[in-house]
């Protein structure tokens, strides 16, 4: 939670190098949900610098490691879906998800619209190969 803390703070205040640095070890600490929400913030910031192979990569490091949370794997799923164009792969991120999401959970809802939809899209003729 320190690094977390310490990481926004410095980008807020424009120490965008020792912010990064902060929540890079956040990040890497693995311990909850401080870890995932670290990766988050990194990802988005490596997306914006459309860098998103690099995105990806951190976010399923992270999601292996930290006790599984739910934004992680729908942050994954987006960019698989929508900027790495990888819809198996996607769908895959999506299912594993659903298998560790408790049914009261909130984001089981969104996971379930996101896997109907990759499977809508994975049936069409276009992905027939994939």
């Amino acid at each position: 939670a320190d690094w977390l803390a310490l990481g926004r703070h410095l980008f807020r205040t424009g120490r965008r190098a020792d912010g990064w640095r902060a929540l890079r070890n956040a990040a890497d600490l693995a311990d909850g949900p401080e870890s995932a929400r670290a990766a988050l913030l990194l990802a988005r910031r490596l997306a914006r610098r459309r860098r998103h192979r690099a995105a990806e990569q951190l976010l399923s490091r992270v999601d292996t490691r930290v006790t599984r949370e739910p934004q992680l794997a729908i942050a994954r799923a987006r960019l698989l879906e929508w900027s790495l164009r990888d819809l198996p792969g996607a769908r895959e991120v999506v299912l594993d998800a659903l298998r560790h999401v408790p049914a009261e959970s909130p984001f089981r809802v969104d996971l379930e619209w996101r896997l109907q939809r990759l499977d809508r899209k994975l049936a069409r003729p276009s992905h027939s190969d994939d």
